[in-house]
């Protein structure tokens, strides 16, 4: 006997029975989830929006100063990034303060 075998058939006997206290167990397993998976929604979106704002500023830096010098260019746009890293750690922290 393998080692996943002796797994199933131990936990086989701990497993719901019946159609009702399988959806009664799953749905009891979405409740519990559900709060967590929806935080971490709202997270991604604030996160991507962050990032969407850093790389609309990034272009905007580059088009608002065509002449100058690409160092010059690349410091603002690393101030940019800066910014929007911290932020998006700010936002995985669940920090009110961005």
């Amino acid at each position: 006997m393998n080692i996943w075998t002796a797994v199933r058939q131990r936990f086989r006997r701990d497993l719901p029975e019946s159609r009702d206290e399988k959806e009664n167990a799953v749905s009891t397993a979405v409740a519990a989830t559900q709060p967590i998976c929806q935080q971490q929604i709202v997270q991604t979106a604030q996160q991507n929006h962050v990032l969407d704002v850093a790389t609309k500023r990034c272009l905007e830096v580059a088009s608002q100063h065509p002449n100058a010098p690409a160092p010059v260019v690349r410091g603002w746009q690393a101030e940019v990034h800066h910014e929007a890293t911290y932020n998006v750690r700010a936002i995985q922290a669940g920090a009110g303060q961005r």
